[in-house]
């Protein structure tokens, strides 16, 4: 099994799951980044909640990776999803987000440079 490269801690803020992700990912450590979700969310028993992604420390991603993780955007837009915010300090890794995963913008999706403004915004839904 290839060592798993990026690290991810999700957890959970009332209805927002929120996910902190740091280093370059490749396909293994986005795996273990979804059993962490899929965690958080079945804890949530089928209620409506939000997506908070903190990516101010990524420094990328395989192609491998960005695949599973866009069909794992893809998954996630058939449960009660219903926003998701990120926050990135880089406009280049942004893009490659955006050029990379065609299933980001299945809910209303929000960028920011700032935690605490992505928070508020999530808290309105």
């Amino acid at each position: 099994m290839p060592l798993n490269h990026g690290h991810s801690e999700v957890f959970l803020n009332n209805n927002i799951i929120v996910s902190k992700m740091s280093g370059a990912f490749n396909k293994t450590g986005i795996e273990q980044y979804k059993q962490k979700v899929i965690q958080a969310l079945d804890s949530l028993e089928g209620e409506a909640f939000a997506m908070l992604v903190d990516n101010t420390l990524v420094e990328g991603g395989t192609p491998d990776a960005f695949e599973t993780l866009d069909q794992f955007n893809t998954w996630m837009a058939t449960q009660p999803l219903i926003a998701k915010a990120f926050v990135y300090n880089s406009a280049v890794l942004k893009g490659v987000m955006e050029q990379r995963l065609s299933s980001l913008h299945s809910v209303p999706t929000e960028f920011f440079s700032d935690y605490q403004t992505a928070l508020r915004w999530l808290e309105q839904f």
